[in-house]
């Protein structure tokens, strides 16, 4: 019998992923909103953290980042 056996084990190679807002010309004003999602709807991070299939953000400067990690 196969129990839920993700409960028992770590994952150590999750990936990141990093969002930058760049304007042309450096310095351009204005907001900058993203969502990440997956292709397939399904949970971003692991272990599935209660449904969550999106996770948005805004950058407001040229060079802001956001690095989302453990998906």
């Amino acid at each position: 019998m196969l129990g839920d056996f993700a409960e028992n084990i770590a994952i150590s190679n999750c990936g990141s992923v990093r969002v930058t807002k760049v304007t042309d010309p450096p310095g351009g004003t204005g907001s900058f909103p993203y969502t990440l999602s997956r292709a397939d709807n399904s949970a971003l991070r692991y272990p599935a953290d209660g449904g969550q299939t999106s996770l948005a953000g805004t950058l407001t400067s040229h060079g802001d980042s956001d690095l989302i990690g453990n998906i």
